[in-house]
């Protein structure tokens, strides 16, 4: 079978007269079976009748089909003798969904993709949705990563992954979703970075870009619509509204719910840098 290495012996019908070179080779057939051990051997007026052995390997390949090839003995001076291999195909079904597709923007036109290996796969197929999850084709690759350098800035995306092999198509991944806005202070840390009006600036663009994918959802006016970086006081409003249009959009989506530290702010609740990093982490 493929991935595995067979054995036969090769000798002299009778004895030589003088030492005798033979060689071994694969003259025909699939390139996945090849001759590892045994390709030159020699018969003395001694030996020529103790069996020599002969390896051959057969790689694991991509197709469901045998591999099948001649392997010819030969030597000047006498005639040749065919062997022929057949290695079973080790590929018998579709591959499995890959698992744990993430998508991450690393620049403002980039989004990076990684995803779990699918066993016996060959390919996989990736799939991009710019509304809603109209998915369509982007690319393929052989590698369970690729860098998305088509993405729009200030956009959001879904993607999907499937995998391939001779037999057929998985399933698909995981969708997951990605925005190309790149945040100050990322990840904002507690009790080192101070909540500022850029970031709540950066993840009303990155909301709306979420909400513009889900498609019908309104662009809404922001209270303190023009924030003065530097200036404008982060309020518990700016984080409701993130968070309430946020959350339609993801469910427009059916993309997993938020998950908030203090899920209803009061006058007493003061800003935190995890409010700040919950809504970013929903949409990167």
């Amino acid at each position: 079978s493929e991935g595995s290495v067979a054995a036969f012996n090769v000798r002299l019908g009778m004895a030589p007269a003088a030492d005798v070179s033979v060689a071994v080779a694969r003259t025909s057939g699939d390139a996945y079976l090849s001759v590892t051990q045994g390709t030159s051997l020699t018969f003395t007026p001694a030996n020529w009748a103790t069996p020599q052995i002969v390896h051959v390997s057969a790689a694991q390949d991509p197709a469901s089909v045998d591999d099948v090839a001649t392997i010819t003995v030969s030597s000047s001076g006498l005639a040749s003798e065919d062997v022929v291999v057949r290695a079973t195909s080790l590929v018998t079904s579709a591959p499995a969904a890959p698992a744990d597709l993430r998508a991450e923007a690393t620049s403002p036109t980039s989004i990076s993709l990684t995803w779990s290996a699918s066993s016996g796969a060959t390919q996989y197929s990736i799939e991009r949705s710019p509304v809603g999850t109209n998915f369509q084709p982007l690319t393929s690759v052989q590698a369970t990563s690729y860098a998305d350098a088509t993405a729009t800035a200030e956009t959001a995306y879904l993607y999907r992954v499937k995998a391939t092999n001779a037999v057929g198509v998985s399933p698909y991944s995981n969708a997951d979703l990605a925005t190309s806005v790149i945040f100050t202070n990322d990840p904002v840390v507690a009790q080192q970075t101070a909540v500022r009006a850029v970031h709540i600036s950066q993840m009303r663009t990155a909301v709306d870009a979420v909400r513009s994918l889900a498609g019908g959802l309104p662009r809404e006016v922001w209270t303190d619509s023009s924030l003065e970086i530097g200036a404008t006081v982060v309020r518990k409003i700016h984080v409701e509204e993130l968070r309430s249009r946020l959350s339609s959009a993801l469910s427009a989506l059916a993309r997993p719910s938020l998950t908030l530290t203090d899920p209803t702010l009061t006058t007493a609740t003061n800003i935190r840098v995890q409010h700040i990093q919950e809504l970013r982490n929903a949409v990167k």
